[in-house]
């Protein structure tokens, strides 16, 4: 088998030419955040299968690699990859620790663009807004774990999310429009001195902690 692991303009490319060539292996498989890219990119490619794994970390390199990266982790793959290539991808995933988790290219994208992408978002535009200030030794002196725990994405490699942004650019927009909305209605609360009305999000938001957090995924 063959795994495409890069960012996903080169992971396209590498498909374009896999599909010209005629001999290639049992299964081939890609790991970007964005399926419906990769899925055109491998039509003409019987054995390809498009994946997921949501595992990773901000950090990227060989040097960052861990023995139980995928453990435990739910890992999506293409819902309308065809036998008995899809097989084998669940079998692959299987071997690596994760959970095989269909779902069709499409929706997938919607879906990271909401739990995955609007975060980093979030973390860069974080940065951007302390970066000047965090360059005072009293600002980093005062600056607790929770800022350090949203930053964490900030530090992501550009080239990587890059392609990524590029690819999922409609869906990203959107949610960070109806963040921005957000912003603005408690900066509004705010200024109004009408707190009360965040009590409704800060209990929306505990409770999406909660659905959130790490948990092993059902078979």
């Amino acid at each position: 088998m063959l795994v495409l692991a890069a960012p996903l303009g080169a992971i396209v490319e590498q498909l374009h030419e896999l599909a010209t060539q005629g001999s290639r292996p049992q299964l081939v498989i890609e790991v970007a955040s964005v399926m419906e890219p990769a899925v055109r990119a491998g039509a003409g490619i019987a054995d390809f299968v498009a994946t997921h794994p949501l595992a990773g970390s901000e950090r990227s390199g060989a040097a960052s690699a861990r023995a139980n990266l995928f453990e435990n982790k739910v890992w999506a793959y293409d819902s309308a990859a065809a036998e008995p290539s899809a097989g084998r991808a669940r079998s692959f995933i299987l071997e690596m620790g994760a959970t095989p988790f269909p779902v069709a290219a499409a929706e997938h994208d919607r879906i990271v663009a909401l739990t995955s992408h609007l975060p980093q978002m979030l973390a860069v535009a974080l940065g951007e807004a302390l970066a000047e200030a965090l360059e005072r030794e009293d600002v980093r002196a005062l600056s607790g774990t929770g800022l350090a725990s949203m930053l964490r994405l900030g530090s992501s490699s550009w080239p990587v999310w890059r392609s990524i942004l590029d690819a999922n650019r409609v869906p990203v927009a959107q949610e960070v429009r109806r963040l921005a909305d957000i912003l603005k209605g408690f900066a509004d609360a705010l200024d109004a001195q009408a707190l009360e009305t965040l009590e409704a999000p800060f209990a929306a938001a505990a409770g999406a902690a909660k659905l959130a957090a790490p948990r092993t995924p059902k078979s």
